[in-house]
């Protein structure tokens, strides 16, 4: 159900997640999956990270561009829901061709990406019919679309021939234009926002996001299975826990979700957050393998919690009006994020539960100061 809720003189556009949708999203709890076990069996060398971050931003902007479009345009049509179940089957598909062997990958990856994102420009060109404003919104995602759907068919329709490393710069390429692209047409361009649902966009990055850390969840349970009922596994599950709940207090509870908003800065956030929790589980894998962390492994978490907590307090710019986030409070967790991320490397010489003391302390530390924030217990004390 759709509607309008007016606050401080600004309308918002209210829209209702429906069950499509969660159809939807559950079709990338398989796609997350996939994204990590590019890490099983290979080596921690920078070209495996490289196509960590090609396949994680895969699978973002295939899930991102139709769930915009629901976002601005879904009317519950027949063909809107046709085409979310060509966009979900193509989905199960382009996340099979994830893997290690990027000359195996590509041809399906291709057909894959250009029948999911095809079906989105198809859906955004007819809108170019209706009034001003959905021209406008319509012809803006089209400018960054439709070159990146050329380029996954030209490489499909040239399999066989063209390049295997051709075929990478060029998906790479199409990648970063799909993800980063809005931003750069963004300049200069005057969008109605009263289009944009920020609820409903909240609501699905946040959806996205609990997704991810279902899949840290299914790693816990490997860990704990590995290592018995011992401090190790505790504080394994206390550390993404501690990380889900910074996240849920930030987002869910400060952040002002009755904006109205194009959040172009909490779509990004989310990536980055995703790609965090997503590589702080592939270190929790890597320890599953071998419980000695190695120094690969320890900058694995700590860069992982430092992207996490960095894309939380840039979700700070979103606070309720009642929530004062002042200079001391971001310095506060900087700080607490700073020494639990160095201290992940005591693990090299202590084992996981030394590894493992890092982003307990700094997971803990900011959940209850967030905590504290959502709750005015600072505020009380300063007045």
């Amino acid at each position: 159900m759709a509607g309008n809720r007016s606050g401080a003189g600004i309308t918002v556009r209210e829209q209702a997640v429906s069950l499509i949708e969660l159809f939807y999203d559950l079709v990338y709890v398989y796609a997350v999956a996939k994204m990590t076990s590019i890490f099983h069996d290979a080596e921690l060398v920078p070209f495996t990270f490289v196509r960590y971050f090609i396949a994680s931003f895969a699978v973002l902007q295939a899930w991102m561009y139709m769930t915009n479009y629901i976002n601005r345009f879904q009317r519950k049509r027949w063909y809107e829901n046709a085409a979310i179940v060509v966009n979900m089957c193509a989905a199960v598909f382009m996340s099979n061709t994830i893997s290690t062997d990027w000359a195996e990958m590509f041809p399906a990856f291709n057909t894959s990406m250009f029948a999911i994102l095809g079906t989105v420009a198809v859906l955004y060109g007819l809108r170019l019919r209706e009034g001003a404003s959905a021209h406008g919104m319509a012809a803006f995602s089209l400018k960054t679309l439709l070159p990146v759907c050329a380029i996954y068919l030209a490489v499909a329709c040239t399999q066989g021939a063209i390049d295997p490393h051709l075929a990478l710069v060029l998906d790479t390429a199409a990648i970063l234009w799909g993800i980063f692209g809005p931003a750069i047409v963004d300049r200069g361009t005057t969008l109605d926002v009263s289009l944009i649902s920020f609820p409903h966009l909240a609501e699905r990055f946040e959806l996205i996001t609990i997704i991810t850390f279902g899949e840290a969840i299914v790693t816990v349970a490997e860990v704990c299975e590995a290592a018995g009922f011992s401090a190790a596994s505790l504080m394994t599950f206390g550390c993404i826990i501690g990380l889900f709940g910074c996240y849920v207090v930030q987002m869910h509870n400060l952040v002002n979700h009755h904006q109205a908003q194009r959040g172009l800065r909490m779509i990004y956030c989310h990536f980055f957050i995703v790609i965090a929790v997503n590589l702080f589980t592939v270190s929790l894998n890597l320890l599953v393998e071998d419980p000695r962390p190695t120094v690969a492994v320890c900058t694995i978490a700590a860069v992982s919690l430092a992207v996490f907590f960095l894309c939380l307090l840039l979700l700070s710019a979103y606070h309720r009006d009642d929530v004062s986030f002042a200079v001391r409070d971001y310095a506060t967790i900087v700080l607490v994020v700073v020494i639990g991320a160095a201290l992940t490397f005591l693990g090299v010489a202590g084992g996981i539960t030394a590894f493992l003391a890092g982003p307990a302390l700094a997971s803990a530390v900011s959940f209850f100061y967030l905590l504290a924030r959502d709750k005015g217990i600072w505020a009380q004390r300063t007045r």
